[in-house]
């Protein structure tokens, strides 16, 4: 599926990886990510276009950032912005520290006052 050439033209790890200064060999094995996760990445560098969900977002993000890859990085940014919320703020948090996504640092924040207004003014009318 994968053309060195083509591979090469499109991605800065994989112009690395196969200009000489790595050992090369007929083979490459990819551990760290997992068949689905890293076949999207794939199908990313081909289409221009990545399927991504609350299931791969943690190594789609850690594979931008190990692989330096920019427009994965924005899709995966986007991803979380979109789906960041009061109920996915603790597991997106820790993935927005570790990458240190200061893009969604704001959002964050913001949800965190809205949390704590609605927590303050539901305290307050209880005693009313």
């Amino acid at each position: 599926m994968a053309c060195k050439c083509y591979l090469k033209s499109v991605s800065e790890y994989y112009r690395r990886m196969f200009s000489g200064n790595w050992i090369e060999n007929d083979q490459v094995i990819i551990n760290d990510y997992s068949y689905e996760t890293y076949y999207a990445y794939l199908l990313m560098l081909h289409t221009g276009k990545i399927y991504i969900n609350r299931e791969n977002i943690t190594e789609l993000v850690d594979l931008a950032n190990c692989y330096g890859d920019l427009k994965l990085m924005e899709y995966c940014k986007t991803f979380i912005r979109n789906d960041l919320d009061d109920q996915t703020m603790s597991t997106y948090l820790l993935l927005i520290n570790k990458y240190e996504i200061k893009e969604l640092y704001d959002k964050i924040v913001h949800l965190n006052k809205i949390g704590n207004q609605q927590s303050s003014s539901s305290k307050r009318t209880k005693f009313f």
